[in-house]
């Protein structure tokens, strides 16, 4: 198990840095006048979000254990994600300056989006999705039918259906969450219906999201070609890597790690580091980069790391004492 988590933090670390290198580049449109082939092929930063989603959702039945699964995985979640968003989101705060306390406390509860509020970082729109993917597999865990496949086929049909017929176009992220699940259980639980329809579903989803996407208006930085590739590509990739299960080096191990600090704080090191935009595009993704990696890591040892343990303790069983 532990072999293949380490691939799949390898994925995270790639993941958020190539959301980082997109919103990099996107400040960087002003000191030059020739499209920039990246931009113009593929979003990388909604390329690294779709795979994070496919690996949110084949890792999460990992934070169901123990005799109170329900709690415990509450109680993980909560310790993992929150104290990291409240740094990003104090950070945020003394770099541009106050908030409404509403949006604030909306954006510290991962919230801002569907209260329609403003979000304080542009990376926060996903933690929202997150939150309402684990509400929905504490609920069906609770019912028991986590690790039956027809709930992660039934949900991506319903999901697409509403992205089609309602024009709820934001819902297939959670189709690739619930991919990730089904997946899942057709690679590591051996889940007869899981390993028939897998690649049936993958292929609906791929197919959907190419509909959506091109039909879809765009804007300057999700044209849909680009949008498309990023919407579809993470699929093979992640089905390529749980299959093949690649040694990943020790370095890129550690980046998955911190990727979720990386994720959150790359705002405020993209903003630091501006000013060298104007001198050179690279030296300026490259200190964005190392800035946001030495945030990370400290964030990732004062923070994430001692409070996730914390988190773990409560979820143990209390040992009875000595008589």
């Amino acid at each position: 198990m532990k072999h293949r988590i380490e691939h799949l933090d390898a994925m995270r670390g790639i993941a958020a840095l190539l959301v980082v290198v997109q919103h990099g580049l996107e400040r960087t449109t002003q000191y030059f006048d020739a499209p920039w082939i990246v931009l113009d092929a593929v979003n990388l930063g909604r390329f690294g979000v779709v795979l994070f989603f496919l690996i949110s959702g084949f890792v999460i039945p990992f934070s169901f254990r123990g005799d109170q699964p329900i709690r415990n995985f509450a109680i993980s979640r909560t310790f993992r994600l929150l104290p990291a968003l409240w740094l990003s989101v104090a950070l945020l705060l003394l770099v541009k300056g106050p908030a409404p306390l509403d949006v604030v406390i909306a954006n510290m509860a991962m919230i801002a989006r569907p209260l329609g509020l403003p979000e304080l970082s542009g990376v926060y729109w996903t933690l929202s999705y997150e939150l309402g993917f684990y509400i929905v597999c504490a609920l069906v865990f609770w019912k028991g039918s986590i690790f039956d496949h027809r709930l992660q086929t039934g949900a991506i049909t319903l999901l697409l259906a509403c992205c089609f017929l309602w024009g709820i176009y934001s819902w297939i992220y959670f189709c690739y969450m619930f991919l990730g699940m089904l997946m899942r259980l057709a690679f590591l639980e051996g889940n007869e219906g899981a390993k028939r329809l897998w690649k049936t579903y993958a292929l609906l989803l791929a197919g959907s999201a190419i509909l959506l996407t091109m039909q879809s208006p765009g804007s300057m930085f999700l044209k849909p070609v680009a949008t498309t590739v990023a919407m579809v590509l993470p699929i093979a990739i992640f089905t390529a890597a749980i299959a093949w299960k690649p040694d990943v080096p020790g370095w890129l191990v550690w980046l998955g790690k911190i990727s979720y600090s990386v994720y959150l704080l790359q705002s405020i090191a993209l903003h630091a580091c501006k000013p060298l935009a104007a001198v050179s595009i690279p030296l300026y993704l490259s200190a964005s980069i190392a800035m946001v990696i030495a945030m990370a890591a400290l964030s990732y040892q004062l923070v994430e790391e001692p409070l996730n343990r914390f988190g773990k303790r409560l979820t143990r069983k209390p040992q009875p004492l000595a008589a």
